[in-house]
């Protein structure tokens, strides 16, 4: 009995070891998973926001040093692949416009996401259809 003690406080350890890798960055006092719930509390208070006629901001959530904010396009996997082809892109092109477009915003000199992400922080984005399926994801790891 005692073995199987000593074996799974082993186990235990290793994953709590594990989960510290993520973690163990810090922002002035704070782990980079605390400000990554931080910044995840502090973005859902806008949200969700509506921000044109074809797409919504909906939630932000923190998972160890990642913060993912998901959205709803107002169309469907049809009207996508019409889009997509109409403009002879591919999804990964289109998923680089979005990252593109939204870097900026997040590595303003200063600003607490610039601070996050230059930190080991992640930045995460999961698109969907209209009808809840996934659309596209991507994420923005530095301000490089």
């Amino acid at each position: 009995m005692r073995l199987l003690s000593l074996i799974t406080m082993s186990f235990a350890s290793s994953f709590a070891q594990a989960d510290d890798v993520e973690c163990r960055n810090k922002i002035g006092a704070d782990s980079i998973c605390v400000v990554a719930a931080k910044l995840a509390r502090d973005m859902s208070k806008a949200l969700p926001m509506k921000v044109n006629e074809q797409f919504s901001l909906e939630t932000a959530q923190a998972n160890k040093n990642a913060v993912t904010v998901t959205g709803r396009f107002g169309f469907d996997r049809d009207t996508a692949r019409s889009f997509l082809e109409k403009n002879k892109i591919t999804l990964e092109q289109f998923e680089n416009s979005y990252s593109a477009k939204v870097r900026p915003n997040l590595c303003r000199p200063g600003s607490e996401t610039q601070i996050f992400l230059k930190s080991g922080g992640i930045v995460l984005y999961a698109y969907n259809y209209r009808d809840g399926t996934q659309f596209m994801k991507f994420g923005v790891k530095s301000c490089d």
